[in-house]
């Protein structure tokens, strides 16, 4: 299995404290094509790692310090080692504890000179996924589901594919000039699944597969800051999807008026139903039956759902944090107490130190 697969396990602040040293020794590794650039000699800096669960490819960047030669005007490495779609990998960590953060292609290389400092060699990698992005496609699929399209299409791509069976075979799956990227991240909105590479494997899968927290963070614990931002103007009651069946030549309708909840409380319809029965929303779509329409309004739904709470944080240096996976917090009061989604998670690591920032996302108040 690929090390940088997106694990279940709970992680408690205390024993990461412990395996960290109290985290006071930030340390890395990078290879490149399996080689270690530190041990080259090369003199690394401004590691940024950027992952996330939008439509974008996972990234990460940094510099080189010491690439530029003097005495023969030029940049040593980069035609060993920086060929264009070579592979990366970024390790983070503490002394010698470090944890695989990133795994994808080196795809871009930056030269840069000022007269105010030495000239320095920046280094740009992508996950996979962003050969997904690559030109427009069609293509149509005969009594097919979703998750046998999506890794008919991965297997293009990559070799290890965590994907779970949408259940319903659907007679004409069609790609209409689509990137291979675009038409997984519909095919995956379409049935409240989320989709996204991490190393070697692709995910196709339920969106709330397991709410297990990664860890529980605290102010003073771990927890730097915290940005929590409670947002009804977008939410609606209920959704109600309405289309043409071209086998039964009849219009289908699908209602979704409950949402998978992320712990207790209230949620977005609880509280927008006060304000009157005018919070609807209509959506046309091409459906086949009525159980399409309906699984279709319930993914509408849940997606305006995760937009009720959203927040910013940012942590000491944790590499087992991850996109894709939940977070808790304690002692920030009732209203916060449930799991949160990560939906995005960076890692920083220069000469200040090593942080995690992170965007999180609930949907009950």
């Amino acid at each position: 299995m690929d090390d940088l697969a997106l694990d279940q396990t709970t992680y408690e602040f205390s024993a990461l404290e412990g395996k960290y040293s109290q985290f006071m020794a930030p340390a890395f590794k990078i290879l490149v094509k399996g080689v270690n650039l530190q041990e080259k000699g090369m003199a690394i800096s401004q590691i940024f790692v950027d992952t996330s669960m939008d439509s974008k490819a996972d990234s990460v960047s940094f510099d080189i310090v010491n690439a530029f030669k003097e005495e023969t005007g030029g940049f040593q490495w980069v035609d060993e080692h920086f060929a264009l779609g070579n592979t990366v990998e970024v390790h983070l960590g503490y002394v010698d504890k470090l944890r695989k953060v990133f795994y994808g292609l080196l795809t871009k290389v930056e030269f840069s000179y000022t007269v105010d400092d030495i000239p320095r060699l920046t280094v740009v990698a992508m996950d996979h996924s962003f050969l997904m992005m690559k030109g427009a496609k069609t293509n149509c699929w005969q009594d097919k589901k979703h998750s046998e399209v999506a890794k008919l299409i991965g297997a293009k791509y990559l070799s290890e594919f965590q994907i779970d069976d949408t259940s319903q075979q659907i007679p004409f799956i069609v790609q209409s000039n689509l990137e291979d990227f675009r038409f997984l991240a519909w095919m995956a909105g379409e049935n409240d699944y989320d989709f996204f590479v991490k190393g070697r494997t692709l995910y196709f899968q339920k969106r709330f597969k397991n709410t297990t927290p990664v860890m529980t963070l605290a102010l003073g614990r771990g927890l730097h800051s915290l940005t929590m931002e409670a947002n009804l103007s977008s939410q609606v009651s209920k959704v109600i999807v309405r289309g043409w069946c071209e086998q039964t030549h009849t219009i289908e309708e699908g209602t979704a008026e409950e949402i998978q909840k992320l712990g207790s409380g209230k949620t977005s319809m609880d509280m927008i139903k006060l304000l009157g029965d005018y919070t609807t929303e209509y959506v046309q779509a091409n459906v086949a039956s009525k159980d399409e329409a309906t699984k279709k309004a319930g993914a509408i739904l849940n997606r305006r759902a995760m937009q009720l709470l959203t927040g910013e944080g940012e942590t000491v240096g944790l590499p087992e944090l991850q996109a894709g996976r939940y977070i808790k917090f304690e002692g920030l009061g009732n209203a916060f107490t449930n799991p949160f989604y990560l939906h995005s998670v960076s890692h920083s690591l220069n000469e200040s130190g090593f942080v995690t920032q992170f965007g999180v996302r609930g949907n009950v108040l």
